[in-house]
């Protein structure tokens, strides 16, 4: 039992970090990650995309191809939970190359619900998918999202983000602004980077 609540403390110090294809997340096996999954629960799913199971790949297209439930039917928790499970298969699927997934979440960019843009915009930075780039850039010009963008720009790109810190001296945070010139400078060849 201790060490599963060391376990589940590390994975919350770590958040969403990425895992190379490697081992299941501390405190789980794959088996139970994939029994999770055939339960629809999203932090299995979320899981066995942060460690791209192969194994899984059939069992989350069978769950990112069924249809999300309205939420307005009184059935708020299960069906937001049904729908997150939905979600993070489709996100797992990015991540595993799944173009099809990818370009879901790159069509949720022009939602005009903010809270929907915002929640394209940090699947895609967990996704971690440079194709993503070209269509976050101008979302740094949205007041609203640019935050979102901009962590999203960050996860995708880490050892660029580094460098805009490392031009100041190891001073101050990245902006908007660092990206956009980025871009100007890159933006035709970044996906070779």
């Amino acid at each position: 039992m201790i060490i599963r609540m060391i376990s589940a403390l590390v994975l919350a110090l770590l958040g969403s970090v990425s895992f190379a294809r490697g081992p299941a997340p501390l405190g789980h096996t794959i088996q139970e990650l994939l029994e999770g999954a055939r339960r629809r629960d999203p932090k299995a799913i979320q899981s066995l995309g942060q460690i791209r199971e192969e194994k899984a790949r059939f069992l989350l297209r069978e769950i990112a191809d069924e249809p999300d439930i309205p939420t307005n039917m009184g059935n708020g928790t299960e069906a937001e939970r049904t729908n997150s499970a939905h979600r993070y298969a489709k996100v797992a699927l990015a991540r595993m190359g799944e173009k099809k997934h990818l370009d879901y979440f790159i069509s949720g960019l022009s939602s005009e619900n903010s809270a929907r843009r915002k929640s394209f915009i940090k699947h895609l930075g967990e996704i971690q998918d440079k194709r993503a780039v070209k269509h976050l850039i101008p979302i740094l010009d949205d007041a609203g999202s640019a935050g979102a963008a901009e962590w999203a720009l960050t996860a995708i790109l880490p050892a660029i983000a580094s460098g805009f810190i490392e031009k100041r001296g190891g001073k101050g945070q990245n902006s908007p602004l660092d990206w956009k010139r980025w871009w100007q400078d890159h933006g035709n060849d970044y996906e070779n980077l």
